[in-house]
């Protein structure tokens, strides 16, 4: 191996320079360790800010399914009652109108959907818990206009997100 002389080192253009092990630059191991701790700290704050970002996106996803169909089925069935004749309901989970261009309709609950004749209007995303009516006004001595207050609670198949809403829907045909 060839060694240097401070008249070879100065020939070469450096200063006289102690080229000692300590002095070649680098990174101690405790500096890499140091430097890859914080590297790796960071990584995982970051991972765990997306996994929180994604659940968070999920569930706002589902309020998003449950409320666009109740909502939905609040609204088919509101437009449907307003234009047709009550008949009253015995417990207050099948509804049955007369509508003056459908005909009879039915509402009820089957398997967690609604149904209006049969056919589901609520998606197989979520799961109706509740679906009920309360018929008032139907006896002509009772001086009240005919009107449905219906309740329906939904929620998401996952347990996420869970809907109340209740509505009065009364007929637009006065009959006191």
């Amino acid at each position: 191996m060839k060694q240097f002389n401070n008249k070879t080192i100065k020939s070469m253009g450096f200063a006289r320079q102690n080229f000692s092990v300590k002095n070649l630059g680098g990174f101690t191991l405790i500096e890499i360790l140091v430097a890859l701790s914080i590297f790796t700290m960071a990584i995982l704050l970051a991972v765990g800010m997306l996994n929180q970002t994604i659940k968070s996106q999920r569930k706002v996803f589902a309020n998003q399914e449950v409320i666009d169909n109740t909502r939905f089925a609040l609204e088919t069935i509101s437009k449907t009652a307003r234009m047709a004749k009550f008949q009253t309901s015995s417990d207050g989970s099948i509804l049955n109108l007369q509508h003056p261009t459908k005909g009879g309709v039915i509402y009820d609950l089957d398997s967690g959907r609604i149904r209006e004749n049969g056919i589901a209007i609520t998606s197989g995303k979520i799961r109706i818990e509740r679906f009920w009516f309360d018929v008032s006004g139907m006896t002509p001595d009772d001086n009240l206009q005919p009107k449905i207050t219906v309740i329906i609670k939904g929620k998401d198949l996952n347990n996420q997100a869970e809907i109340n809403l209740q509505t009065t829907i009364s007929q637009r045909e006065l009959d006191i």
